[in-house]
């Protein structure tokens, strides 16, 4: 089977931009990215993945009260999209996200910049477990060797996955996973690839896991790789939203 406070202001142009207030230097970009014509998204997080001199064994988000610990955490590298580094993944390092920085039934949109290593025969770089006694995910972005999927699941058991046969290791690429409610979107470097409908699609409230699966409530299918600037939103994004956000290394 397919597996599949010191409180940042974010701004958010009506284009969908994303800046950043430069007063607050654990951003780790010095506020490049600011616009003056921009609107409050209260929902919206980012986790920019700079190396961080500020927080220590830390996965440092915006706003800051997302903050997380992770353990063990991956390394900071130069090779990088987005602000000044990017994290480098080893397949044991890992992250657990708590499940509120996304709507637990959507709509909300996840993007992230990926390099994943060139040998990748499967990997989850993202993933939100159905339940913790399977395989199914909430949400699921896994890379292999001949493809990428983004997977949900309708009943609990078999997957949906929208799969993009495009070979993406040893590069970095932009993904975008769009979930309006009703169907569930990738997008590869701002263009769309597939849409899948199939209704109802189960959420859960479980936690977000970067860099593997929570198979079986087991860390596990670990990412190897880069990976830069992963954000979710509590809304689905449009196309030009998301050409936007691709727009900005």
């Amino acid at each position: 089977m397919r597996r599949r406070d010191g409180l940042s202001l974010v701004l958010v142009a009506s284009c969908g931009r994303v800046a950043f207030d430069p007063t607050d230097a654990r951003t780790g970009d010095g506020g490049a990215s600011d616009t003056t014509d921009s609107e409050i998204d209260p929902g919206f997080v980012r986790y920019p993945m700079e190396d961080n001199p500020f927080i220590s064994e830390m996965m440092f988000a915006v706003p800051a009260s997302f903050t997380v610990p992770c353990n063990p955490c991956p390394s900071a590298t130069p090779e990088h999209i987005v602000g000044g580094t990017a994290y480098a993944f080893d397949g044991t390092t890992r992250v657990e996200l708590a499940a509120n920085v996304l709507p637990a039934s959507g709509p909300y949109t996840i993007t992230v910049w990926l390099a994943a290593d060139t040998n990748t025969v499967f990997a989850s770089a993202l993933s939100k477990p159905y339940d913790l006694i399977g395989a199914a995910n909430d949400i699921s972005l896994t890379v292999s060797a001949a493809e990428w999927a983004y997977e949900g699941t309708h009943d609990g058991v078999n997957p949906d996955s929208a799969i993009d046969t495009t070979n993406v290791r040893a590069a970095w690429h932009h993904f975008a996973l769009v979930f309006d409610g009703v169907n569930r979107s990738i997008y590869l470097d701002a263009t769309i690839k597939i849409t899948t409908t199939n209704v109802p699609w189960l959420t859960s409230t479980l936690p977000i896991a970067v860099g593997g699966d929570l198979d079986n409530g087991t860390f596990n299918i670990g990412y190897t790789g880069g990976m830069d600037d992963l954000r979710f939103y509590p809304r689905a994004l449009s196309p030009g939203e998301i050409s936007t956000v691709f727009g900005e290394r």
